[in-house]
């Protein structure tokens, strides 16, 4: 019944201000209003306290999806799983995995951070806050505003063109599960892999998320791991990005 809450009493199709029916409208009503917030958002227009926490991210929840649903910036109080990945239970397991990233946030000298330093703190909070999912719906796009917010106090931006919304989703997991897969997301960010060397799928999966950087001196993207390693105008190595331009999630 709890699930069944969250709906429009008879259909699937979310419970929302705008009086829509019709799941497909909805959808596209979503997504063209939370992109006006969003732009209210990047543009300054709307501040949001930039703490790096659960209020951090539900403030910018609230704002984006507040025309659309009720429950906007509220936590989610079903289970949910996508595409075969299951997020954290509530409400102990998200509200853990919130904590853990708010104290790497926390811990961690962003300013001082070369790459290979931003690319491993940026995935190990990235894989908690995605794979906390705190909300019901719009946890991705909340959430990449966050980190892009998260990367104007270093040196890095985040292009995240060159990185899928599947790749994104199934890091959290991935990285759930297996932690040690993070330091290996560094390495392979760094440079190449040798011919022959053998990439397990959690590997290949998790590096994803810190393969969409981009060398803020020269806009040139970062990381492969197929193409041979180059050099940016500052001399940074970099390579070119594999992974391929995708709709938001």
């Amino acid at each position: 019944m709890l699930w069944q809450s969250y709906f429009i009493p008879g259909t699937g199709v979310l419970r929302n201000e705008l009086g829509i029916t019709d799941a497909a409208t909805l959808r596209d009503a979503e997504y063209a209003i939370a992109g006006r917030r969003l732009h209210q958002l990047e543009r300054g227009e709307v501040q949001t306290p930039r703490t790096f926490d659960d209020a951090h991210l539900a403030a910018i929840h609230q704002h984006l999806f507040q025309d659309c649903y009720a429950w906007a910036g509220q936590p989610r109080y079903v289970e949910v799983a996508k595409d075969g990945t299951v997020f954290a239970r509530v409400p102990d397991e998200v509200v853990g995995q919130m904590w853990d990233a708010q104290q790497i946030h926390a811990t961690i000298p962003w300013k001082e951070l070369d790459r290979e330093g931003f690319a491993q703190a940026l995935g190990a909070y990235a894989a908690r806050t995605n794979y906390s999912h705190p909300f019901r719906e719009g946890n991705g796009r909340a959430a990449k505003l966050m980190y892009d917010q998260l990367a104007e106090d270093t040196e890095f931006r985040i292009d995240w063109d060159r990185v899928s919304p599947e790749a994104r989703s199934a890091t959290g997991s991935v990285a759930a599960r297996d932690w040690t897969v993070l330091p290996r997301t560094t390495r392979l960010i760094a440079a190449c892999s040798a011919p022959g060397t053998a990439l397990t799928a959690a590997a290949v999966t998790a590096s994803r998320v810190a393969c969409s950087l981009v060398c803020s001196c020269c806009n040139v993207r970062a990381s492969s791991l197929i193409a041979a390693p180059r050099e940016c105008a500052a001399g940074i190595p970099l390579t070119q990005s594999a992974t391929g331009a995708s709709d938001p999630p």
